[in-house]
């Protein structure tokens, strides 16, 4: 567990660490992709959350949002509490 508690801790180094180096080695561009790419990936989340899944729980569930996430609150709680 100490092992695994020292990685968590380093790994947000490591990263800066190897966008640095990449960024050196290759130049802004690299950056600028990727951050569009984290830019769409976000942007596809918010709108499978937000759009998709209220339709899929309307029309093919017959329920609310609301009342699917009081019902998933216990496993979504476990979830995000284990990872």
């Amino acid at each position: 567990m100490t092992l695994i508690e020292w990685v968590i801790r380093l790994a947000p180094f490591a990263v800066a660490a190897l966008l640095f180096t990449l960024t050196a080695r290759m130049g802004w561009d690299v950056s600028l992709q990727l951050a569009r790419y984290v830019g769409v990936v976000l942007l596809a989340l918010v709108l499978q959350c937000f759009v998709l899944l209220p339709l899929l729980l309307r029309y093919l569930g017959g329920m609310s949002l609301g009342t699917f996430f009081r019902g998933a609150e216990t496993a979504m709680l476990t979830a995000f509490s284990a990872s």
